[in-house]
């Protein structure tokens, strides 16, 4: 991991962890999605682009 693309890292880790394509087309339901939301939230990319007066992280577009 760089720390230029940590954001992007920790994304591609997250759904490869959680959100791989096998996974999604062989789920009966939608029960992959609360873990996979969980680890976002989680890791702060829910927030990464909303203003820090609302709990945000502030990341920039080039983040």
């Amino acid at each position: 991991m760089s720390d230029d693309n940590i954001i992007i890292d920790a994304t591609t880790r997250i759904f490869q962890d959680l959100c791989d394509p096998q996974t999604v087309t062989n789920a009966a339901d939608d029960s992959w999605k609360a873990p996979l939301w969980s680890a976002l939230e989680e890791s702060g990319l829910t927030q990464a682009w909303t203003p820090d007066e609302l709990g945000g992280e502030v990341a920039t577009i080039v983040d």
